[in-house]
């Protein structure tokens, strides 16, 4: 079935099931709306409006491109607004919105300056067992390419999705849900990538899973998710392909000692073309916090997937991640001194590997309850095993946070 269809057939599965849903109760998606909607800053009659200033990095940058021979420097940032609007019809129908315009700046790289914006809206159906949800989303934005190479693109992203969860019981529930995304990156190539021509592409999952409630701060989940990626490009590196991925997880509550959240799983990528070669292995998304003194906080991440490659003889390459960092709280929690240390490897079936680490230490200021200003700085540097030489950068910024 497809992802468009599945989604409208969830949704009519709701509604004839509105009957079954009639106990007393409610689902643990509908009470995190209702929270969220309960904690927003402003209230204008009938909507809950939540607004937010986004500050990333406002500083110096060593090395922009990461470039290993005559590295660019200047000073950028980007910053702007974000506002998250709600409207509740007599509480079982919510509309909400999401726009954030931002600007990213740079001192001297004038062709790196841009406008980016981000657009999502959404409309959730609120029932005693059954919850309901679809929306839409519309991204424009000029970004840090986060793999293989430093660049700056621009992506367009127009995407759809929709979900329904039915509250079994007091711990359990289940959910399946569909979205489908375009990607658009605009035509940017030299000797090495062509991204409109190898990246282009429209992706469509399907995901069911299963949740249960194991204490009020922890949830176990298993599912499955089927995909469809469909490039642009006939000629594309990869070429239409189908993903089909198995997972368990646990989330914790972002009240408890033990926060985020721990996702592992085996994934299938079979390209369909005969003779190309598919992938099969584990993959993973993980980061988990714990709050060891009133002072201390410790956490690490784990990730494993496979992504799509720019480079003209990779198909794909599988990235792993790896990291750790600790979080010091002092005078009267009013000051938080971090540290973190990261490492990324990038490994092709051609034997071709990046290595990238990161490090950076932080020092911030408690503005309020969850939110806190600093400044953030470290390096990051590359080593390849196939280019002769490495690059590094150095960076400090100012930064905004809102999870302090």
């Amino acid at each position: 079935m497809k992802p468009k269809r599945a989604a409208g057939a969830a949704v009519w599965l709701g509604i004839g099931l509105l009957a079954v849903g009639s106990a007393s109760g409610e689902t643990w998606k509908g009470r995190n709306l209702r929270f969220t909607i309960a904690r927003a800053a402003l209230r204008m009659g009938p909507l809950r409006i939540q607004p937010v200033l986004y500050l990333t990095d406002a500083g110096y940058d060593s090395n922009i491109y990461g470039q290993i021979e005559r590295p660019v420097k200047d000073y950028w940032l980007q910053a702007g607004p974000g506002i998250n609007v709600y409207a509740q019809v007599r509480k079982k129908i919510v509309f909400s919105v999401s726009e954030s315009p931002r600007y990213v700046y740079f001192f001297e790289t004038r062709r790196e300056r841009a406008w980016n914006n981000y657009l999502q809206g959404e409309i959730s159906l609120l029932f005693n067992r059954i919850f309901i949800s679809g929306g839409g989303l519309l991204n424009n934005y000029k970004f840090r390419y986060p793999f293989e190479i430093d660049i700056w693109p621009r992506l367009k992203e127009k995407g759809v999705f929709g979900s329904f969860l039915y509250q079994a019981g007091r711990r359990t529930s289940f959910s399946i849900g569909a979205r489908r995304t375009d990607y658009a990156f605009e035509n940017l190539e030299n000797e090495f990538r062509n991204l409109k021509a190898r990246m282009n592409r429209t992706e469509s999952y399907l995901t069911a899973t299963g949740y249960f409630q194991a204490t009020p701060r922890v949830m176990f989940s298993l599912g499955a998710e089927y995909g469809l990626i469909k490039f642009d490009d006939t000629a594309a590196s990869y070429g239409d392909s189908e993903s089909r991925a198995a997972f368990i997880g646990i989330d914790f509550s972002p009240t408890g000692r033990v926060r985020g959240s721990v996702k592992i799983g085996y994934r299938e990528l079979s390209p369909r073309e005969a003779g190309k070669q598919g992938f099969a292995g584990v993959f993973g998304d993980s980061s988990v916090s714990l709050r060891v003194t009133r002072a201390l906080t410790v956490r690490g991440q784990y990730g494993r997937d496979v992504f799509f490659s720019v480079w003209y003889d990779n198909a794909f390459f599988v990235n792993n991640r790896y990291g750790a960092g600790a979080s010091l709280y002092v005078i009267r929690r009013k000051v938080r001194l971090d540290y973190d240390y990261g490492i990324h490897r990038d490994s092709y079936g051609s034997g071709r590997r990046l290595d990238r680490t990161i490090q950076t230490v932080g020092f911030f200021f408690r503005l309020g309850e969850k939110t806190g200003i600093g400044l953030r700085g470290g390096t990051y540097d590359w080593k390849y095993n196939y280019y002769p030489g490495d690059s590094r950068r150095t960076f400090v910024g100012l930064n905004l946070t809102y999870d302090y």
